[in-house]
């Protein structure tokens, strides 16, 4: 499971690193459904009925008609960063998402095994798909995660109530 949560990890952040566009990532990201049933029908031989697999593909389908509507309502109103360029980063980007995909996919393979045999141990498996990642997202991207921390204590400070918060913008 440490595997799979940290090659996940490692994945997703080399994916954006590639430019992976949001809208891309989103699509991939939210087709979690389907991967998962594939990888579970060849590795645990689970078997889904029609309305299932019906079910998985119309809200995945939601999802790639909502994002391609906002994306060419984007288009029209402003150009965007966000925009898809067919080129070899593109591809390296979404095959590095779909890898990303797979080993989220396999880690909950595992743990459904190890349920079966072992029982539920919510905590322990919170910890090890957070927890755990921690460095890993530090080491790779911690000066980013440090200056948005800074910029984020120098703000302007709001009252809530009694409280006073940093101004989230």
């Amino acid at each position: 499971v440490c595997l799979t949560t940290l090659g996940y990890n490692f994945c997703l952040m080399k994916a954006f690193a590639h430019h992976l566009p949001m809208s891309l990532c989103l699509i991939l990201k939210n087709a979690g459904l389907i991967f998962q049933m594939i990888v579970s029908r060849v590795v645990l031989g689970d078997s889904y009925t029609r309305t299932q697999v019906l079910s998985s593909l119309l809200i995945t389908s939601g999802i790639l008609l909502t994002v391609f509507v906002n994306a060419s309502d984007g288009a029209k109103r402003t150009t965007s960063n966000d925009s898809v360029p067919l080129n070899t980063e593109l591809f390296i980007s979404i095959a590095l998402m779909c890898a990303a995909m797979l080993c989220r996919c396999f880690g909950n393979v595992i743990l459904q095994r190890a349920y079966l045999f072992h029982g539920r141990h919510v905590s322990e498996v919170m910890f090890y798909q957070h927890a755990l990642g921690l460095p890993f997202l530090l080491w790779n991207g911690g000066h980013e995660l440090l200056d948005q921390l800074t910029r984020w204590w120098t703000t302007e400070w709001i009252s809530v109530g009694i409280v006073r918060l940093p101004w989230l913008y």
